[in-house]
C-alpha cells in the first residue's frame, strides 16, 4: 500500500511516557492535598492539558487558577521528558527510513506543543517532523473527533488515504480509523490498552517500531468487499502457494509442483532454502530469517525477491506473517484466495495445531485453504464459505480423516465406506477418523460449523 505522509500520536507511540503523565497529575495534585484516583486520568487522558486543568479545578475546586495549573504540569512534564523518558524500541530507525524516503511526517498530539519539542529534542526526534500539532491548535478539541490529525494533515499536504497514523491509545485509532486514515497501532501490553479492540480498529498492529518497515506497510493492502465464492462458483481465484518452513519438509517434486499452478509464491522463513532446493523462486520472503543461513540469503538477494525481515522476538509466527502477505497480495488482485500451505506439518505438535488455527481462522474470509505434503492433502471446510471437497477416480481407496473445528460440526460424507447423513460431531470428536474413499464421485459436506479433512495419499 502507498504511504505519502505519516501522522504519530506522541505519548505510548514514539516516547514511553504514559507513566509519566500518570504520575504527573498523581504528583501535582498531591503537592496540592489532593488524591489524584485512576478513573479521574481516563476522563481526562484525551483531552488537551489545558481542558485538563479546568477539570481538575473544578473536579477538585483548587485555590489557583487553570493556566497557573497549566504551568505546573508544563514545568513537571518537560523536565521529565528532558531527563527520564526512553524512545519506543526501533522508533528511531523507523523514522529515519521514512525520513530517508521523502515521506513527510507530523505529530499530532494531546500534548501542548512546548513540551512536545522538548520530547522530541530529548530523543533527537525533531529533525524527522515537518509539523507539529497539538489539541490546542484545533480549539482545544480532543482526539475523540479527528481534528488534530486533519489539521497535521493539512499542514504535511498528503491525501489522506495513503497517510498513516500511528496511535496507542482505543480513542486515537477509532478516531484516525473511522475518519479514513490507514492506522497502524501500537501496543506495549502495559499501558491497560484493550488488544481486541487495537487489533479492530486498525490497519496493522506492532507491540514496537522493530516490527514496522516501510516494506511490510508497502505490502500491506486494505481489504475490500470482495464478491463471495461459494464452492460451485467458476469465478476466478488468486492462487497462493506458501511454503513454511517445517524441519521435515515435502519433498523438492512436490514444491516445484504446487508452485507451477500457483499465481504467487510465499516463502516463511526457511522455506526460502527449501525453495532454493526444488529450484522455485519465491515473489515474497518473510520471517526472522533466523533459521535460514547466509547463502540462502544471499539466493534470495540475487533472485531480487521481494523480502520483509521482522525481528527473532516478535508477536506472530512466521507463518502467520507469511499467511499475511498471501492476504494482501489477494486483495490487491482484487481476488479470493485459494491458499495452499506446504511444508507445515512436520515437527512439533503445537506448531501443526498453530497451524491449523491460522488456517482455520483464515477460512472464515471467504477463501479457500489447504494443506500439500507428500503424505496427504488437508483442507479447511466451513459451512459459510467452501462447504464442500469433490473427490475423484484417483482418490477411491484413499483413507479420509474428518475433525471438527467447532462445537456441533455438522457433517455428510457420501461414497464412503461409512456414509454419515448430515451426522453431528462434536469438537475434535474422533467419530470421524479413518474412512475410505470407495466411488469415483465420493464427496464431504460441511453442513454446519468448520472442519478439517484430511486425505492420506496411501492406499488402505
Amino acid at each position: 500500500m502507498q504511504i505519502t505522509g505519516a501522522i504519530f500520536d506522541l505519548d505510548g507511540t514514539l516516547v514511553d511516557s504514559m507513566w509519566m503523565w500518570r504520575r504527573s497529575f498523581g504528583d501535582v495534585l498531591e503537592d496540592l492535598h489532593i488524591n489524584m484516583t485512576p478513573d479521574f486520568f481516563k476522563r481526562v487522558e484525551a483531552i488537551s492539558l489545558y481542558d485538563g486543568c479546568v477539570a481538575c479545578i473544578e473536579e477538585f475546586n483548587l485555590p489557583l487558577s487553570a493556566e497557573e495549573l497549566y504551568e505546573k504540569f508544563l514545568l513537571y512534564v518537560q523536565t521529565v521528558y528532558s531527563h527520564d523518558i526512553k524512545s519506543i524500541a526501533g522508533a528511531t530507525d523507523f523514522l529515519q527510513e521514512l525520513f530517508d524516503a521523502g515521506i513527510p511526517l507530523a505529530i499530532a498530539s494531546s500534548t501542548p506543543s512546548r513540551a512536545i519539542h522538548v520530547a522530541l529534542e530529548a530523543q533527537g526526534m525533531e529533525k524527522f517532523f515537518k509539523a507539529v500539532v497539538c489539541t490546542e491548535d484545533v480549539g482545544g478539541v480532543d482526539k475523540a473527533k479527528p481534528d488534530v490529525y486533519l489539521e497535521a494533515l493539512r499542514r504535511l499536504g498528503t491525501d489522506k488515504a495513503h497517510t498513516w497514523v500511528f496511535e496507542d491509545a482505543e480513542f486515537g485509532v477509532h478516531t484516525a480509523q473511522t475518519e479514513g486514515f490507514p492506522v497502524v497501532a501500537l501496543f506495549n501490553g502495559k499501558d491497560g490498552r484493550d488488544l481486541e479492540y487495537m487489533k479492530a480498529h486498525s490497519d496493522l498492529l506492532a507491540h514496537d517500531y522493530r516490527e514496522l518497515s516501510l516494506a511490510r506497510i508497502y505490502d500491506y493492502e486494505r481489504v475490500t468487499n470482495q464478491p463471495h465464492l461459494g464452492a460451485s462458483s467458476a469465478q476466478k481465484v488468486f492462487s497462493v502457494l506458501v511454503v513454511d518452513g517445517s524441519p521435515t519438509p515435502s519433498s523438492a517434486a512436490l514444491v516445484s509442483e504446487l508452485s507451477s499452478c500457483s499465481d504467487y509464491v510465499v516463502a516463511a522463513d526457511r522455506g526460502a532454502y527449501i525453495c532454493k532446493e526444488a529450484g522455485v523462486v519465491p515473489d515474497i520472503a518473510c520471517g526472522d530469517f533466523d533459521s535460514v543461513g547466509e547463502e540462502t540469503l544471499s539466493w534470495i538477494h540475487a533472485q531480487k525477491v521481494h523480502t520483509i525481515a521482522y525481528p527473532q522476538d516478535k508477536y506472530e509466527t512466521d507463518l502467520s506473517l507469511a499467511l499475511n502477505a498471501a492476504c494482501h497480495e489477494a486483495t490487491r488482485q482484487a481476488l479470493p484466495l485459494s491458499l495452499t500451505l506446504t511444508c507445515a506439518s512436520g515437527g512439533r505438535l503445537d506448531h501443526e495445531l498453530g497451524v491449523v488455527g491460522l488456517l482455520a481462522r483464515l477460512s472464515t474470509a471467504s477463501w479457500r485453504v489447504r494443506i500439500v505434503e507428500d503424505a496427504f492433502e488437508a483442507r479447511i471446510l466451513s459451512a459459510d464459505t467452501y462447504a464442500a471437497w469433490r473427490l475423484s477416480e484417483k482418490d477411491r481407496g484413499k483413507t479420509l480423516s474428518v475433525l471438527p473445528l467447532q462445537e456441533e460440526t455438522v457433517i455428510t460424507e457420501i461414497g464412503m465406506q461409512w456414509d454419515l447423513a448430515s451426522r453431528t460431531l462434536l469438537l475434535l470428536s474422533d467419530e470421524g477418523i479413518s474412512n475410505v474413499v470407495q466411488t469415483d464421485v465420493a464427496q464431504i459436506h460441511c453442513e454446519k460449523g468448520k472442519a478439517l479433512v484430511v486425505l492420506l495419499a496411501n492406499e488402505s
